[in-house]
C-alpha cells in the first residue's frame, strides 16, 4: 500500500485484526522516541501488539496491550498467537487502550503542557 494521507489511516486500522509496533531495541527508540504511531492505535480500538521498551511502557502496560520482548521475532509470533486466540482478552486490552487514550489527545497534551508553564514569564 505504502505511505497513506493521515486522514486514511483511521480506515485501515479499522480494518485490522491487530496492530502491530515491532520496534527494535536501540536506545532511540527504548528511550529518547515519542511512539505517536502508539498514541494513534490507543485511539483505534484495535487489539495491539507492541514491543517491551521504556519508551512504550511508559504509555502502555499488560492491560492495554500484548507485549513481546524487543527484536525477539518468537515472542512476537507468540504475543500474536495469544492476541488471535484470545478475541475476549484482545478486547478487553484494546478496550482498556481506548479509554487510557483521552490522556493523550492534543487538547489534553496542551492542557498538561500549560499546567506545567509558570504562570508569569
Amino acid at each position: 500500500l505504502g505511505h497513506q494521507p493521515q486522514k486514511d489511516l483511521k480506515r485501515f486500522y479499522a480494518a485490522a485484526d491487530l496492530l502491530l509496533m515491532p520496534f527494535p531495541y536501540t536506545k532511540h527508540y527504548a528511550y529518547f522516541m515519542s511512539p505517536l504511531k502508539l498514541f494513534e492505535y490507543l485511539m483505534s480500538g484495535v487489539p495491539m501488539v507492541v514491543t517491551d521498551l521504556q519508551s512504550v511502557r511508559e504509555i502502555v502496560g499488560d492491560a492495554e496491550a500484548f507485549i513481546a520482548k524487543p527484536g525477539d521475532v518468537a515472542s512476537l509470533v507468540v504475543e500474536i498467537r495469544r492476541a488471535m486466540d484470545a478475541p475476549e482478552d484482545a478486547r478487553a486490552r484494546a478496550d482498556a487502550a481506548w479509554k487510557l487514550s483521552s490522556k493523550y489527545t492534543w487538547t489534553e497534551r496542551a492542557r498538561r503542557i500549560a499546567a506545567w508553564l509558570p504562570t508569569s514569564v
